[in-house]
């Protein structure tokens, strides 16, 4: 995550932990939330997507059972890394 970063790499050197959230699936709108941290495993990526009430209720987080695509046999390491 932290290669993606724009800016001074200090930053990054600097965080205990980063979470970063990117649009895993446009069309449907979920969200992937991924971690990292200094001194341990990060957990798995958690997917969810933003639910509206729409009539004036508030918003809230809906978790996704979304699995990433994979892909393609032969795609090599660099289609895998553009996800």
């Amino acid at each position: 995550m932290t290669q993606r970063l724009r800016g001074s790499s200090a930053i990054a050197g600097w965080a205990e932990w980063l979470i970063g959230i990117t649009l895993a699936d446009e069309e449907k709108k979920i969200r992937r939330m991924e971690f990292e941290l200094k001194a341990g495993q990060p957990p798995d990526p958690v997917y969810y997507r933003i639910e509206s009430g729409g009539d004036g209720t508030p918003c809230r987080l809906v978790c996704a059972g979304y699995q990433a695509p994979q892909p393609a046999r032969g795609a090599g390491r660099a289609a895998a890394l553009m996800q």
